[in-house]
């Protein structure tokens, strides 16, 4: 690229051999170097590309404020949540105009009782750059544990509150994931944590001991297995899941008895997943047992081994299950019908059942603080492209949905946009669903500048939000949508295995036909188009950048796993066994090869490509920080054009970006700063 007036020339990377073999095949990385986080020279090329960067987007300095203030003026500042019950006690939140993070409050479920202010976040974060905080309260209501990371490293240090004096107990445990208490509100269950959310050990800890004294619960041997944890809604017990994508076990432990024996629920079998709840005197399990789309079953708690389990609702060919809830009457199932959610009551004691009705064709809907096990009455999430975030309480006995909090966003009027829902022909026939949402009055006929995004990984859905940052953008005349395509979980278990390992280059496919669908139907143009992915979304935008590059304007890459197959060689994922079942495994010859045939490091050539924004944290576990910087540099070794090349490494945080809200939007004004910029949009 040639540099602009005041602009540096961009930096680049020294190129030193390595060779990586494998099946007989060699492969030359010279960016290899580039993954030794503490070498001066590797922070040096990364300081050099920030600083680039930063000059580059030098000029867009006031479009970012200007930007910025757009999306806060969209927000209310001060706000507070509706509140839910949780064990005797409603909690809610407040945020206040000025500060990054949510105060915590909780209020006894009695006439009069006063509010109590139990977490600070804001005061936890103090001047750290990032903060991470989750609390879950003991059974007895008297203690909080709260979990804290200040680098987005999924590493937690653990501390204890007695809410009664605000004092902090002497118990703290380092390197914890999850964490689960017993109902004697002394003895707790955690994971250590090995990165990535990942842990492999649950070990005990009794309040009032040291974490060295702490005994080790449950470990997991097997290389490819997880562990994860949870308490069931009744509180009677505690489940323990060790498992990869591919297949899992579960054990369970009572909740009443710190000291007894934990228990198989069934045996691990290959291709064989499932997730336990408990009701009563039975435990239901939401399994892919002969249901490709899931099916839950029933089966006494004395005989929890698979041979006992007998059916409770059966699966179906077109709607997957994509999880339930237990109450002691009811059990709500959330299940995926054509990329739409639907959420289904039954009735515990006549089995009678229905479905929760929705306003809009095109929206998404999820269950949310339903803590009760004892109720009539649950709470889910509701919102569209024109609806902001709405929660809803909805009575399971008569059917009927009372909206308690709609999200105010000022200045908004949903009646000045249309979404819609079109379908675009893939190269093999399937039709690929895409979500939409544009300005009322948007003509047609190829002038609309499109940003088009996708994740299309994992079963994850890319499902519909309501975004008021995003207005920035629709207002200035773009058309905004998602292209839901395989590899993701919208039309069930299928439309995910016919996007994954031997079958990954589907999901490109489908991204590109989206694209070259909308263009026919006269939503933008070719060259226009705007294409986002973030983490396993970024393989996808990072691999149609290679293979059509002349569809698209600009990319955005945040946090891109991008060099997957030299990371499932040599390690950069330390639990790369547990990506096989999604990725494919390098150690297969046929696997290695199709993987090498669209990885987006291992295919940039010489050629023009799009304007490239990427994004990495230097602490991401997730997708270490080097699988993006190699990138980078091998693409500024072989770029053409004048297009912008940008690469930009927070060197604070990790995969999920900022956790303070007010550098969000900061970010968020950034990002849409740099695409006004590559099309000449100073306004």
């Amino acid at each position: 690229m040639r540099p602009m007036p005041n602009e540096m020339n961009p930096p680049k990377a020294k190129q030193r051999e390595h060779k990586v073999t494998k099946h007989g095949d060699t492969r030359i990385d010279p960016y290899y170097w580039l993954r030794v986080k503490d070498d001066p020279e590797v922070l040096a090329y990364i300081k050099a590309e920030n600083d680039y960067t930063n000059n580059v987007m030098n000029d867009t300095k006031a479009l970012q404020e200007k930007m910025y203030n757009e999306i806060v003026s969209r927000i209310k500042e001060s706000d507070e949540s509706l509140p839910y019950l949780s064990n005797g006690y409603y909690y809610f939140f407040r945020e206040e105009s000025g500060k990054n993070y949510r105060i915590h409050f909780r209020r006894k479920n009695e006439a009069g009782a006063q509010e109590e202010l139990f977490l600070d976040v804001n005061e936890i974060a103090g001047k750290a750059k990032y903060c991470s905080v989750d609390f879950n309260i003991s059974p007895d209501n008297k203690i909080m544990c709260y979990l804290v990371d200040t680098h987005g490293s999924h590493y937690y240090t653990m501390y204890f509150k007695d809410l009664s004096t605000g004092e902090l107990l002497p118990d703290i445990l380092h390197n914890t994931g999850e964490m689960v208490w017993f109902n004697d509100s002394r003895t707790l269950l955690y994971n250590v944590n090995e990165g990535e959310n990942i842990s492999k050990e649950v070990k005990r800890h009794i309040l009032g001991t040291t974490q060295s004294q702490d005994i080790s619960f449950f470990q997991e041997s097997g290389h490819d297995n997880y562990v994860f944890m949870q308490k069931s809604k009744s509180r009677k017990y505690i489940f323990i899941q060790s498992g990869n994508i591919g297949s899992n076990e579960t054990y369970f432990a009572d909740a009443d008895d710190p000291g007894g024996e934990l228990r198989l629920f069934t045996r691990r079998m290959n291709n064989l997943l499932y997730v336990t709840e408990h009701n009563g005197d039975m435990f239901y399990i939401h399994t892919n047992m002969d249901a490709k789309n899931w099916r839950v079953m029933v089966t006494p708690i004395d005989k929890s081994s698979i041979e006992n389990w007998t059916e409770f609702i059966p699966g179906k060919d077109n709607v997957k299950i994509e999880g339930f809830e237990v109450f002691r009457n009811h059990i709500e199932v959330i299940e995926k019908d054509y990329g739409l959610t639907k959420i289904r009551i039954i009735n515990l004691n006549d089995n009678k059942s229905h479905y929760v009705q929705f306003p809009e064709d095109v929206y998404n809907a999820w269950p949310v603080n339903n803590e009760e096990y004892d109720t009539e009455f649950i709470r889910y999430n509701y919102t569209s492209f024109i609806t902001p975030m709405s929660q809803y309480d909805h009575d399971m006995n008569r059917g009927v949905s009372v909206l308690r909090k709609q999200k105010e966003v000022p200045g908004y009027s949903r009646d000045d946009y249309v979404t819609k829902r079109l379908f675009a022909p893939s190269h093999d026939g399937k039709l690929i669903p895409v979500s939409m949402v544009y300005k009322k009055g948007l003509l047609k006929g190829n002038k609309n500048i499109l940003y088009l995004n996708a994740y299309g990984s994992y079963g994850m859905s890319s499902d519909v939000f309501f975004a008021s940052s995003l207005l920035s953008l629709i207002n200035r005349g773009f058309v905004y949508a998602i292209a839901h395509v395989r590899g993701g979980g919208e039309l069930g278990e299928e439309w995910y295995e016919d996007g994954k390992m031997l079958n990954k280059k589907n999901t490109f496919k489908d991204f590109i036909s989206c694209a070259e669908f909308l263009i026919s139907e006269g939503f933008t143009f070719s060259g226009g188009i705007i294409a986002q992915g973030t983490s396993a979304g970024g393989t996808l935008v990072g691999a149609v950048a290679n293979m059509r590059p002349e569809l698209f304007k600009c990319i955005i890459a945040n946090v891109p796993a991008v060099d997957t197959l030299n990371d499932m060689i040599d390690g950069g994922v330390h639990n790369a066994p547990y990506h096989f079942e999604e990725n494919g495994n390098p150690d297969i010859e046929e696997q290695y090869y199709y993987m090498k045939s669209y990885i987006p490091y291992e295919n940039i050539t010489k050629q023009e490509y799009p304007n490239i924004l990427i994004k990495t944290g230097f602490h991401d576990n997730n997708v270490k920080y080097w699988g993006p910087v190699k990138y980078a540099a091998k693409l500024r070794e072989n770029w053409k054009g004048d297009n912008l090349l940008l690469l930009k490494t927070d060197m604070d945080t990790a995969h999920f970006g900022p956790s303070a809200r007010y550098e969000n939007y900061k970010e968020s004004a950034y990002e849409y700063a740099f695409i006004l910029k590559c099309f000449g949009i100073e306004d």
